[in-house]
């Protein structure tokens, strides 16, 4: 009967101590073309990789340019940080035209969550060239 008694004691201290542990959370960051009829070339740069990387984007058309992680983070998260945190740099470029939209601003990007991954979505369209 002791030796249950212990058992059971030890289980709870272990999903108390797991319970209060910090986390690892997902963090994507996606781009959209919404402009009428034109491609886009974006590239990037995000501060956890060695290179920087060029996509085309044709009208409409939606792409994932990076997953990355704040590192131990409490929980209840995940949490809408500054987008330099991760991001070097973005620049969209239409038709030889790069856009006015400055891609290191936090209101260029929207932050939502969805379940254990904090999701950054920027769009692009006509009228930012």
């Amino acid at each position: 009967m002791m030796k249950h008694i212990l058992t059971l004691s030890l289980v709870a201290v272990t999903l108390l101590f797991l319970a209060s542990c910090d986390s690892v959370y997902t963090y994507e960051y996606r781009v959209k073309n919404i402009t009428d009829t034109s491609s886009m070339q974006v590239r990037y740069h995000f501060k956890n990789d060695s290179t920087v990387n060029t996509i085309t984007l044709a009208a409409g058309q939606e792409q994932l340019i990076c997953v990355t992680n704040h590192g131990v983070e409490a929980m209840h998260g995940p949490y809408n940080k500054p987008v330099s945190h991760d991001i070097d740099s973005v620049i969209v470029i239409k038709n030889g035209i790069r856009s006015t939209k400055n891609m290191l601003l936090d209101d260029s990007w929207i932050f939502s969550v969805s379940h254990a991954t904090g999701l950054y979505n920027a769009t692009i369209s006509d009228s930012e060239f």
